[in-house]
């Protein structure tokens, strides 16, 4: 016996056993032995499949070619099918493709065990095997002439998606045909496997490029010298340059020389929020830089990933935490006198430009309110930040308008702190009671509105700002320059655009409405409901001279309702001190005309005078007259038939 037929024989015992099964399977079908025609796919079908089987056809041409190449001219044909023994694709001699499509060994052709018998093809997906089967294993006559090879193809998880197989005429057999036929197969999965792997690989990257463009922070990864392998949007976006133009250069290059980079890089100790000035070819921008070393399995340093935050986006979010952001717009101002439209009007004017406002006024008068206003009209949601010159110890006023650098003084953070103006940049800093600020540090304040820069304690960098700037002042600040407590080129240089707020005592026709929304605002807090207010008590609040103003009222509204029991409020739920004012203290002196020799009214006189003043501080609207009076509106209808008062 010679080796070849030695080695054949006890390959086919190895198959046997399945070769069994299979025809027992057939057997089962109740296939003709004399049949064996497979179902031939239609055109739009087989397209279907090939399509589902894309990424295996891609690569199994390649490796079907590269077989090919090697046993032209034997008449052997090789044939890709799917996992349900369609055949996708068939290569060989022309005399070889033409003897096999006598037994329709055809592309799109079905080869199942149902309708042409067992053949390798199937027996290698049923049966998860490499198997040969030579001429009469074959159960169909139709393919007892041939021999076929096949080997199963698997996909990186295992399963069965087709097979390879390898046929030509019974003569023809050897045992390394099988062989030759596992050793394709076999490629074709470890290149499914390695597709598999990248394209996870490049999904992976791709979630991990996109969170990290959906970071706030800039983020950049260096390698060990330094250059630039890894960058997100954001880092771009900072250095002014694109992604692309960023990758593969030395971050010197883009960042500027920066020696607290380097020194992770050679120490592998992690950085925290430093500061730092991004100098790249194309922009200048101060920003927090974090970093920590990227280490190898043997502790060595590879690596740094770093991130970068801008200033400004930092005193953003703190003054966003802080509550450091103006809520108040014109329409939060209430009045309808003539010097508090004034007042509005020309803070809608220093809205629009960038000039100093100087807001003078007493106390409670709603300076605040309006720097609020100018801000959000103006600059939006940028950063609004308040200081009270007068309530900042002396010592501590200059670092907080300008701050300071890292171990400037005794206690000081040794990160450094920035002041109000650079924590305001881009958005506005509002210097309440600029009256009290010391003189040497008006002469500071001066330097910074001039220059457009600040200089923080113990540091030698001029930082730019850019900063709208609202003062307010209690004071003449005039007559402070002559008494030598304010410097008059300060004054100047603040006195561009002026607004006076009124007083109170000064346009008490809007006390009226400053009461309807004060009972509303208040009573909705407090979860008090309050309809109106008595129109005595109103009387006795429009007569008072209110040296706290607005916020004198609100507080006494707010008392009144806390106290009040009813839905109305009442003389008796007002202070002692309005409770108990003499008639001739209280008698209307601005709001309402009188005769000059007048000294009394009768309660029907200042009834009628309450209404009226209702109907003309509310244009003639009678549902918010009857509000403020507290009253329905049919009664206000009837009073106003008996004092035959029009709505017009």
């Amino acid at each position: 016996m010679t080796p070849k037929l030695s080695l054949l024989e006890s390959k086919r015992k190895i198959f046997s056993l399945t070769i069994e099964r299979a025809r027992e399977r057939c057997r089962s079908y109740n296939v003709d032995p004399q049949g064996g025609n497979p179902r031939i796919l239609t055109e739009a079908e087989l397209e279907k499949r090939l399509r589902r089987r894309r990424e295996l056809l891609e690569i199994a041409r390649s490796t079907m070619e590269n077989l090919h190449s090697l046993v032209a001219g034997s008449n052997f044909v090789i044939m890709l099918a799917d996992e349900n023994s369609a055949i996708l694709e068939i290569m060989g001699d022309p005399e070889a493709l033409e003897a096999a499509s006598h037994i329709k060994l055809v592309r799109g052709a079905i080869w199942s065990e149902e309708t042409v018998g067992n053949s390798a093809i199937m027996s290698a997906i049923l049966e998860d095997v490499p198997i040969q089967v030579v001429g009469q294993e074959h159960y169909c006559l139709s393919q007892q002439g041939i021999t076929c090879s096949a080997a199963p193809i698997h996909d990186s998880q295992g399963e069965v998606i087709g097979a390879l197989d390898m046929s030509a005429s019974c003569e023809l057999v050897h045992p390394h045909t099988l062989g030759m036929v596992v050793a394709a197969a076999t490629s074709i999965e470890k290149e499914l496997a390695i597709r598999k792997a990248l394209e996870e690989r490049s999904l992976a990257n791709e979630y991990l490029r996109t969170t990290l463009d959906c970071v706030s922070d800039g983020i950049l990864a260096l390698d060990r010298g330094g250059v630039i392998n890894h960058v997100n949007a954001r880092t771009a976006e900072i250095v002014g340059l694109r992604p692309e133009e960023v990758m593969g250069r030395s971050a010197a290059e883009i960042l500027g020389q920066q020696p607290l980079l380097d020194r992770v890089l050679q120490s592998g100790k992690e950085l925290r929020d430093a500061e730092i000035i991004v100098r790249s070819p194309r922009r200048r921008a101060g920003c927090l830089i974090s970093a920590n070393p990227i280490l190898s399995h043997q502790g060595q340093i590879i690596g740094v990933v770093a991130t970068l935050k801008r200033i400004e986006t930092v005193h953003w979010l703190v003054n966003r935490m802080t509550g450091a952001e103006a809520r108040f717009t014109f329409s939060d101002i209430m009045g309808q006198s003539g010097k508090m439209k004034q007042a509005v009007k020309i803070g809608r004017i220093a809205a629009e430009c960038s000039s100093v406002v100087l807001l003078q006024g007493e106390s409670g008068t709603g300076k605040e309110l309006f720097a609020q206003a100018i801000h959000r009209a103006g600059l939006g949601d940028r950063p609004f930040v308040a200081l009270n010159c007068g309530a900042i110890p002396r010592s501590l006023l200059e670092s907080e308008l300008f701050g300071y650098e890292g171990g400037s003084f005794t206690g000081a953070d040794k990160r450094g702190r920035p002041g109000k103006f650079e924590l305001a940049d881009g958005g506005t800093v509002f210097l309440d009671e600029i009256g009290e600020m010391p003189l040497d540090m008006q002469v500071v304040l001066l330097r910074v509105l001039e220059e457009k820069k600040v200089y923080r304690i113990g540091g030698q960098r001029a930082i730019p700002l850019n900063v709208r700037v609202i003062t307010a002042t209690n004071k003449n600040l005039a007559s402070e320059i002559e008494k030598g407590r304010f410097r008059e080129d300060l004054y100047y240089r603040l006195n561009v655009l002026t607004i006076d707020i009124p007083p109170l005592r000064e346009r008490k026709e809007d006390i009226p409405l400053l009461c309807d929304h004060f009972l509303k605002q208040i009573g909705s807090r407090l979860n008090k409901k309050v309809e109106g207010i008595d129109p005595l008590a109103l009387q006795r609040l429009i007569s008072y001279h209110w040296p706290g103003n607005v916020r004198e009222l609100e507080n006494v509204l707010e008392r009144g309702i806390i106290l009040g029991s009813g839905s109305l409020l009442r003389i008796c739920d007002l202070p002692d001190y309005l409770q108990n004012l003499e008639a001739s203290s209280w008698q209307p002196e601005i709001a309402f005309e009188r005769t000059s020799g007048e000294k009394n009214k009768s309660l029907g006189e200042v009834e009628k005078t309450l209404i009226a003043e209702a109907l003309r501080s509310t244009e003639g609207n009678i549902t918010q007259a009857a509000r403020i009076l507290g009253i329905g509106r049919s009664t206000l209808y009837r009073k106003m038939s008996r004092y035959t008062l029009s709505s017009r």
